[in-house]
C-alpha cells in the first residue's frame, strides 16, 4: 500500500510537472522536487513489502501444511496447491496495491496533478504491485514442492 501509494504520487509529479511541483496548494508554500533518491526509497519499501510478503505467505504455508498434505493425497496436483498460493499473494497484492493506487490519486489531485498523468502513474504503480506480490509468491512455491503428506503430517 504505502509503496504504490508513494510511487502513484512521485510518477505523477515527475511526469505532469517534470520532477518540480511548485505553489499548486498553498499559493507557494508548498515546493516538492522529485529526485533520483526518492525513487530509491520507494523500491525499497517495496521490495521489503515483497519480502514481507513472502513471509506471510511462508508462513501460512507451514500452518496450513496438513491441510495442503491432505489435500494432496485426495488428488490434488501441484499445480492445484500452486495456484491457491499463488491466487494468495495475488489477492494480497492487488488489494494492497489497488488502494495503494487510490489513495495516490487522491493525494495527486489534492495537490492539483493533472488527471491523465495521475491515472497513468496509479496503473503503473499498482501493476508493479501486484508484480511484485506475485514475484514473492515464488519461494513459498518452491518451499511447496518439499511438502510431503509424511512430513507434514508428523510434525503434527
Amino acid at each position: 500500500f504505502v509503496g504504490v501509494y508513494a510511487l502513484t504520487v512521485l510518477l505523477a509529479v515527475n511526469d505532469a510537472f517534470q520532477g518540480s511541483l511548485v505553489g499548486s496548494v498553498l499559493g507557494e508554500a508548498i515546493t516538492l522536487q522529485v529526485r533520483g533518491l526518492d525513487f530509491v526509497s520507494v523500491g525499497l519499501v517495496i521490495a521489503l513489502a515483497g519480502l514481507s510478503l513472502a513471509d506471510v505467505l511462508y508462513l501460512n504455508l507451514r500452518e496450513r501444511a496438513a491441510e495442503l498434505a491432505t489435500l494432496r493425497t485426495l488428488g490434488w496436483h501441484e499445480r492445484h496447491l500452486a495456484a491457491v498460493v499463488a491466487l494468495e499473494a495475488l489477492t494480497l497484492g492487488t488489494t494492497g496495491s489497488v488502494a495503494g493506487a487510490l489513495g495516490g490519486v487522491g493525494t495527486g489531485l489534492t495537490l492539483g496533478v493533472p488527471a491523465g498523468p495521475l491515472s497513468l502513474a496509479a496503473a503503473i504503480a499498482a501493476a508493479g504491485g501486484v508484480g511484485v506480490a506475485l514475484l514473492a509468491s515464488l519461494v513459498p512455491l518452491a518451499r511447496l514442492g518439499t511438502l510431503t503428506p509424511s512430513v507434514a503430517l508428523a510434525d503434527e
